[in-house]
């Protein structure tokens, strides 16, 4: 959308700390009607459009605007003028009221008109260019000069700070382009090119990971972009992309995108890790030169004047990015998923394993399986170092340990009623109790099913799983009805064991 009309000599996007966007329009003065004008406006992203009216409102008494930088804290602004002079503006917010107060630049009085202004990265280094070729890079705030070159250009282009502010780019009316040591205040190198090219506009890249200068290049009546890798200063390849004369160029702040608008106001942005078009926008200035291009700090929103059509703010057609929310509300969905998968597991977890379970052993819910019984000491320590395969085997030992016992009961009985009826007795002996066989064979019987029983009692402890079934105890004279030894469909011998344990 447009913002008002007029001759707009250059505009900027305002960061504020509480993630408020605006946005500086500077106007220049028309003769014997109204002077120049600094004008701030609010952003709207919901509509993406500007203010119908300003915030706030500076006028300038004499000279008109060239250029203009904001450091990235939001609250300073550097503007240069026809008059020579740079001006310093501080901004000042306080519920909802928004002022400029000027500021005098010492270091910058006097300098001429400054055709480039541009903060670092982190806003520690300031730079101009003048239309005279004249370069200055100062710390800031302090403005100490760390670099004062007189002709370091013809006449100056473009500029650009790298991401860790160690060099800085710029392009001279001539074609060429420096690359300049900002610590050591020193010139590094001069970027090669052919008789016909020149090197127009430059922009490092910003995403931390491709250490790349991407420069525009005119060869002849072809246009192209042109990737420097800044290890070496090497040129490693071109690709055209606006397909014609650039005016201006940007980059996101994030690096993951590159915008440049042409001399009759079209303007096309470009996904920088595939270097191929993303949006266009065509006839946006039509017929106008686009004099000022840049990123929204926080929306896919760029910012483009001419003298013609003003100021207009444009929505790119790219894809939206993660906001914060989205990414905890995506994390809260994967914790919630593992919890239901977690229940349905646990829930469902001796029918997926196909588990055995005992004679008369119903499973354990689901909280009692996790929890514990609270009246049972023993499932304290349900699984102990065992795990559920270690207690079915356990049951299974457990359940030949007692089909043993009663063979051994069989075997035995059948000797006694044998020897019994060979030496003339009675054919139904009282059933009064079970003797033991002190023989030598009774007595490795016994031992067996001692060693055996020691062995699954230790087992079973170490599991934590108490198994009642299938044990038998004299306390109580379950007797085991299943034994019966005789004739005559009567019962002659009842057989009784003492459980251990």
């Amino acid at each position: 959308m447009e913002a008002g009309g007029g001759s707009v000599a250059c505009a900027a996007w305002i960061r504020r700390p509480e993630n408020l966007n605006l946005v500086i329009i500077c106007r220049s003065g028309r003769r014997n009607s109204s002077p120049a004008v600094l004008e701030i406006f609010s952003f709207d992203p919901m509509t993406t459009s500007l203010s119908s009216s300003p915030l706030a409102t500076y006028v300038l008494e004499e000279g008109d605007p060239m250029a203009v930088a904001v450091h990235p804290s939001g609250d300073e602004l550097v503007c240069s003028t026809t008059t020579g002079d740079c001006k310093l503006f501080e901004l000042y917010a306080q519920e909802g009221n928004i002022k400029l107060l000027a500021k005098k630049l010492n270091a910058l009085e006097g300098v001429g008109p400054q055709k480039c202004l541009a903060f670092s990265v982190e806003g520690s280094r300031f730079a101009t260019g003048g239309v005279d070729g004249h370069l200055r890079i100062l710390e800031w705030p302090s403005m100490q000069i760390i670099l004062d070159e007189p002709r370091a250009h013809n006449s100056f282009r473009d500029m650009d700070f790298s991401l860790d502010t160690e060099f800085l780019a710029s392009t001279s009316t001539d074609g060429s382009a420096r690359i300049w040591k900002i610590n050591d205040g020193v010139p590094l190198t001069t970027l090669t090119r052919n008789s016909d090219e020149k090197i127009e506009l430059c922009r490092f890249s910003k995403d931390g990971t491709k250490p790349f200068l991407f420069c525009t290049v005119q060869r002849g009546d072809k246009a192209v972009t042109a990737v420097w890798d800044i290890s070496t200063w090497n040129k490693i390849g071109h690709k055209r992309l606006l397909k014609k004369p650039a005016s201006v160029m940007s980059m996101s702040l994030d690096g993951k995108y590159l915008a440049l608008g042409s001399k009759d106001g079209d303007v096309c942005v470009v996904e920088v890790k595939k270097m191929e078009i993303c949006h266009w926008s065509k006839r946006l200035h039509l017929g106008t030169c686009i004099a000022a291009l840049e990123f929204c700090p926080r929306e896919r929103v760029v910012l483009t004047t001419s003298v013609e059509w003003g100021a207009v703010v444009t929505k790119l057609n790219v894809a939206a990015d993660w906001k914060e929310w989205q990414i905890y509300m995506l994390l809260l969905g994967l914790f919630l998923a593992s919890a239901v998968a977690f229940y349905i597991f646990f829930e469902n977890s001796d029918s997926f394993w196909n588990f055995p379970l005992g004679r008369n052993q119903p499973a354990k819910p689901f909280t009692k399986s996790i929890l514990g019984d609270p009246q049972s000491s023993d499932d304290q320590n349900t699984w102990g170092a065992f795990g559920p395969l270690d207690l079915v085997f356990c049951k299974i030992l457990y359940s030949l340990r007692t089909r043993f016992l009663i063979f051994v009961i069989k075997e035995t009985s059948k000797k006694k009623k044998t020897e019994h009826l060979s030496h003339g007795g009675p054919l139904h002996p009282k059933p009064q109790g079970f003797e033991i066989d002190m023989s030598p064979k009774g007595l490795v019987h016994t031992l067996i099913v001692e060693e055996i029983d020691g062995e699954l009692q230790a087992l079973i402890n170490q599991g934590g799983e108490k198994e009642e079934t299938g044990r038998y105890n004299l306390k109580h004279q379950q007797p085991l009805s299943h034994i019966y030894l005789g004739v005559a469909n009567g019962a002659v011998l009842v057989a009784e064991l003492v459980g251990r344990g």
